[in-house]
């Protein structure tokens, strides 16, 4: 009897530990361990249906970029299919739960997702951006087998302008709070006022109420800075009625330090609820403290200081991961972009991944965040090439009418704490011409089209759901006819308007309205466009279109992607990411490239002049190998005040900055051997750029962006497998077959080469170079330890590299 009270005492305080030691809120990441099924099986959705021939994977998923491109799918999307798919999770909650508030949040689905718990209907969701949540709690089983089933419909395979993979592929999380909580995204953190000696921290929060009766609640904030020291707190006690209610707190923190793009400091707010005694939520929401005003004579200031955002448009795909990308990809572009002088994303045409917007804050990039791409008409998708002639018309505008309000509201909610977010953008081209919205200025046009006038009310309605949520941050569209959005006074609607590709505007439109407020939301890549936002004080912006290389609106097959991007689809520099970097960047620099003079050249114009930026391959290229007798163009892209340039150590002269011209250039006669740049920066050092004749591929260099990794089964090593000469220099024009493989606690999750037209599936252990290169993405396990990292190629050397993987 002793050694049974004892046992029992025993388990009762181990019990009572658990409790206390359990958190006031769980998130837990839900992405592992999912069962999935392409094709449809409507019966999957019931609890009892038997999935064990299903596979077994992990989320984020993408299935679409697991599959072959074909000519048969449309251009819009990349040449690849899509279809229903289904997933499947098992799981089991424990008895503690039975008091709790359990839900499930998905953080992207594309598309048409229906979702059931127990083979209970949770809901339905077209959008396949918005994050969702639904509760479980009602359904759930504690102590046996839940089933959670998912279908996605996405067989309208041509419903987008650019690829938008299909799948669960965005992250999943389970979240369980006590009947008293924060609401789902119903934190919100304001800083209403700045000055140097102190900030005020506005804390304002929703709070749900399930107990079914008021109940009197103690609500702690408390500031903690960057190291994770407290900064200040305030209490606040209140009686709290059954339902939803509002608390707002103040918070003065002293001598801030202020967000921006060089140094984004960051703070947090943790906010304790507690009844009798209890604490029964505890929510922290990372912060910026930091202004900003766009004027409509001198352009966007921030914290006071006034500058341009060099900014770039960017699509939600990771190339060869398709719509699945992991947050190490979003780092190096953002790393590189950063580097190029980039400092501003504009997320085209949609909510972005929520770590994306979390890399924002902390790399100091200022965002325009985009809710849609169509309203109420769907507008052309092309089918066999970027206007070709074939068009589909399926697409988001479908659900506009029954979803953009929660939609919209979704959005706000989950991305309003974003310090680096400064612009909510209702949509992109909505008002382009005759597609879907008549031009009512294009007489000859006589196909009949909804009247563009139709859009002013759905513009006013959008911002309108706006500001009910957030009045600190202004309204804009990305507006692609300018003159018909004049004529029935769209721009009216807006805080501040955007400008897609019409430069030519900026004058006219400044002095026939004084008022407006004027930015570039979409340009083009060229010099002319630049000088519009650096001449002219009352433009603060320009986004280019586009920051990266992406899957979809391709050319004619196999042209799977579009070129326009600073960056490949590698994560890559490429020639014009030098050029771009040469008029946004501070730092001192200069890049080197060259190709064979056209006929169309002359010799005193400006060769980018006439630069091709869309639907066409770079022409200049990194290498010296062309043919004696050829005149070739040589150009320097740099900031330096002035750049000679050497063949062979024989100077062909050195040439001053002029603004009037984007680059400094030369048409020499062609020789083999070394070309050599060499400039003097405003700091009145010398800066060297190299362009070399290159032979024939003589070893494969293997280079990792990181030589450790978490071994948390997410994060990765892009490995860059170059093709190198006998003299070390990369071999240009080599196209081998590099084939990788993987040993250890590793996987190979995508490989690439940058070509646009490259049709070989992603998800082959081998790439042919382009431009001498391609790379591996490789995925870490949930095991430490070394991941062996091979490359190999008909004639060369074996190349090996090791990485760790463990805990970080």
């Amino acid at each position: 009897m002793k050694i049974k009270s004892v046992f029992s005492l025993l388990l009762f305080l181990l019990i009572a530990f658990q409790l206390k030691a359990q958190p006031a809120r769980i998130r837990q990441n839900f992405d592992d361990q999912w069962k999935f099924n392409l094709g449809d099986v409507y019966a999957a959705r019931n609890t009892e249906y038997n999935d064990a021939s299903w596979s077994v994977l992990n989320l984020p998923h993408d299935w679409n970029i697991e599959l072959p491109f074909d000519a048969r799918w449309a251009s819009s999307t990349a040449y690849l299919p899509s279809g229903i798919g289904w997933y499947r999770k098992s799981f089991q909650v424990p008895d503690s739960y039975k008091d709790k508030v359990v839900s499930i949040l998905f953080d992207g689905v594309y598309n048409n997702s229906d979702v059931w718990i127990n083979g209970h209907h949770l809901g339905k969701r077209p959008s396949g951006y918005t994050s969702f949540q639904y509760e479980l709690t009602p359904y759930l089983v504690p102590g046996k087998t839940n089933t959670i089933a998912v279908r996605v419909d996405h067989s309208l395979y041509a419903d987008s302008r650019w690829y938008t993979g299909s799948g669960i592929y965005r992250h999943v999380w389970l979240n369980v709070t006590d009947k008293i909580h924060v609401a789902q995204w119903g934190a919100f953190v304001t800083t209403p006022v700045i000055t140097k000696e102190m900030a005020k921290v506005s804390v304002e929060n929703t709070i749900e109420n399930a107990s079914g009766k008021a109940q009197n609640l103690e609500i702690i904030s408390v500031v903690f800075g960057k190291e994770g020291k407290e900064i200040s707190r305030d209490k606040s006690v209140k009686s709290l009625p059954a339902g939803q209610s509002f608390v707002k707190q103040e918070i003065i923190v002293k001598n801030p330090v202020l967000w921006d793009v060089e140094s984004p400091n960051m703070y947090t707010v943790k906010t304790t609820l507690s009844v009798d005694g209890k604490i029964v939520d505890e929510v922290s929401t990372p912060f910026g403290i930091r202004s900003f005003n766009f004027d409509k004579e001198k352009g966007f200031f921030l914290n006071g200081k006034n500058m341009k955002l060099k900014g770039v448009c960017i699509h939600h795909d990771g190339g060869c991961v398709g719509a699945a990308v992991p947050e190490k990809i979003w780092k190096i572009r953002l790393e590189k972009l950063k580097a190029g002088g980039c400092n501003a994303i504009r997320t085209s045409h949609n909510p972005v991944a929520p770590e994306l917007l979390d890399l924002c804050d902390q790399m100091g990039f200022l965002v325009m965040d985009e809710a849609f791409d169509e309203w109420e008409y769907s507008k052309r998708k092309w089918i066999d090439g970027w206007n070709q002639t074939i068009a589909g018309f399926d697409g988001s505008a479908r659900y506009f009418d029954e979803w953009s309000e929660r939609d919209l509201k979704d959005m706000i909610n989950r991305d309003k704490n974003h310090p680096s977010i400064i612009l909510w953008s209702i949509g992109n081209e909505i008002d382009y011409a005759n597609d879907p919205y008549a031009d009512n200025q294009d007489v000859n046009y006589t196909i009949a089209r909804p009247d563009a006038a139709r859009m002013l009310p759905v513009a006013k309605n959008l911002s309108g759901i706006i500001k009910a949520i957030d009045t600190t941050r202004p309204v804009t569209m990305a507006l692609a006819n300018i003159r018909n959005s004049n004529s029935i006074g769209l721009p009216e609607v807006l805080d501040i308007v955007g400008y897609n590709y019409t430069e030519s505007q900026y004058a006219p439109d400044h002095k026939a309205y004084p008022d407006r407020l004027i930015f570039g939301s979409e340009n083009p890549q060229n010099y002319t466009g630049w000088l519009a936002v650096k001449n002219n004080d009352y433009i603060s912006a320009q986004f280019l279109w586009t920051g990266i290389d992406y899957l979809g609106e391709g050319g004619k097959f196999p042209a799977r992607s579009a070129y326009s991007g600073l960056l490949d689809l590698t994560n890559n520099e490429k020639t014009i990411y030098y050029w771009r970097q040469s008029m946004w960047s501070e730092k001192p620099m200069i890049s080197l490239a060259a190709r064979k003079k056209k006929a169309t050249d002359t010799l005193d114009a400006d060769p980018m002049g006439k630069m091709a930026w869309f639907l066409n391959e770079i022409e200049e290229k990194l290498h010296w190998n062309y043919t004696v007798g050829d005149t070739v163009l040589v150009m320097a892209y740099s900031n330096c005040k002035d750049v000679e340039l050497f063949i062979n150590g024989k100077s062909y002269g050195k040439k001053q900055q002029n603004e009037a011209n984007s680059c400094f250039w030369w048409y020499v006669p062609y020789q083999a051997g070394e070309v050599k740049a060499i400039g003097t920066g405003s700091d009145k050092k010398k800066y060297p750029a190299v362009l070399n004749t290159v032979f024939e591929p003589a070893q494969i260099q293997l280079i990792p962006d990181t030589s450790f990794i978490s071994s948390d089964g997410k994060d990765m090593v892009l490995v860059e497998a170059i093709l190198k000469d006998k003299n070390n220099n990369t071999s240009y024009l080599a196209t081998n077959r590099i084939e990788f493989t993987v040993s250890g606690e590793g996987t190979i999750i995508g490989t690439d080469n940058g070509d646009a037209k490259c049709v070989d599936s992603f998800k082959l252990p081998w790439k042919k170079a382009y431009a001498g290169r391609c790379i591996v993405m490789v995925q870490s396990t949930k095991q430490a330890g070394k991941i062996s990292i091979s490359a190999t190629s008909e004639g060369l050397p074996v190349k090996t590299i090791q990485v760790e993987s463990g805990l970080k």
